[in-house]
């Protein structure tokens, strides 16, 4: 799609995007709607991939407005790090490690393998 929508992931456009690498209009259960913003870096860059996502969300602050989409979850999927901490973050956000549990909590089953092999094929390839 073009622009985040209920129901399917938007990728950006463009290769070389400059902020995300996906997102996603999730619904609350008491029907509110939150946009999802995932920023992937397979090196291990926490400090890269948190400035994109803040930036995007940002620039998602303007646009979400009419849509009537209230707030903004970041996940930084930062396989190859070592912390999954980050001060002064000005919106929620997630931080999943390979090195931590949270990889096993926000993936569910089978998946945490095939984002794991991601990290591996990137490195390898």
């Amino acid at each position: 799609t073009r622009r985040p929508q209920s129901g399917k992931i938007y990728h950006p456009s463009r290769k070389n995007h400059r902020h995300i690498d996906r997102a996603v209009v999730a619904q609350h259960a008491d029907g509110q709607k939150c946009l999802v913003l995932y920023q992937d870096k397979v090196n291990g860059d926490l400090g890269k991939a948190t400035k994109d996502l803040a930036a995007a969300a940002e620039l998602a602050g303007i646009w979400m407005k009419d849509k009537g989409i209230k707030s903004v979850l970041c996940v930084a999927q930062v396989l190859d790090c070592r912390t999954s901490q980050i001060d002064g973050f000005a919106y929620p956000l997630i931080i999943l490690t390979e090195h931590s549990r949270s990889l096993r909590r926000f993936y569910r089953g089978t998946f945490v393998g095939a984002v794991q092999y991601q990290r591996v094929r990137h490195i390898t390839v």
